[in-house]
């Protein structure tokens, strides 16, 4: 398939053949980064429920610290 512009003729892009190796090294790719953004998520959303104690008693106004007490 050509296409006539201006006189010229240019001949239609063709897609590059990937091989199988090629398909596997793109799989291996999308794979590495949706299990990187899952992971950094989880991490993200866990992260505040082990240090909930510590942002509490951190948001407490000072007389309330001193009645409820901190535990270390």
């Amino acid at each position: 398939m050509s296409v006539q512009s201006q006189g010229k003729v240019f001949a239609a892009a063709q897609a590059p053949q990937l091989t199988a190796r090629d398909m596997q090294r793109r799989l291996v790719l999308a794979w590495a980064l949706c299990l990187v953004f899952y992971f950094l998520q989880y991490a993200l959303r866990s992260a505040p429920g082990v240090m909930a104690h510590e942002l509490f008693l951190a948001a407490m106004p000072a007389t309330v610290k001193a009645i409820a007490g901190s535990r270390n």
